[in-house]
């Protein structure tokens, strides 16, 4: 039988690509460690530290822990989709100059495609009508 790596597997089941960084919380929602963010790497799951922690990936197996995204941020000048307040699809070059980018990003409202936001799109307008933002 051979061995094979599967940490890219695993990743693509976790929803979060190889290099990534990525908060794990426990399943009470709150921060599962000190080491945050993590990533994946092709050979195992590195903290903020470059270490290795098998205990995360352990428990992430095991369920007993899960991963929180990141907002995705552009770069500067790299284009973007958003939605507006009145649901209208936008495409945007962010600058973290620029204050209307700057929200979009800590709201969660950029994304690489328009299929990306299509997909997020309801969530995202449900948050911005809301005063949950507020609290």
């Amino acid at each position: 039988m051979e061995n094979q790596n599967i940490i890219e597997e695993i990743a693509k089941m976790k929803s979060v690509e190889i290099g990534e960084h990525f908060i794990i919380a426990g399943c009470d929602g709150k921060s599962f460690s000190r080491n945050n963010p993590y990533h994946f790497r092709k050979d195992g799951l590195y903290d903020c530290n470059g270490d290795e922690s098998s205990y995360a990936f352990m428990e992430l197996i095991k369920g007993t822990a899960t991963i929180k995204r990141r907002f995705w941020k552009p770069k500067n000048h790299d284009k973007y989709h958003f939605v507006d307040v009145t649901g209208l699809q936008e495409i945007a070059y962010f600058s973290d100059e620029y204050i209307t980018d700057v929200i979009n990003y800590k709201l969660g409202n950029c994304f690489r495609t328009e299929e990306e936001l299509s997909d997020n799109k309801e969530s995202i307008l449900s948050l911005l009508k809301s005063d949950e933002i507020f609290k």
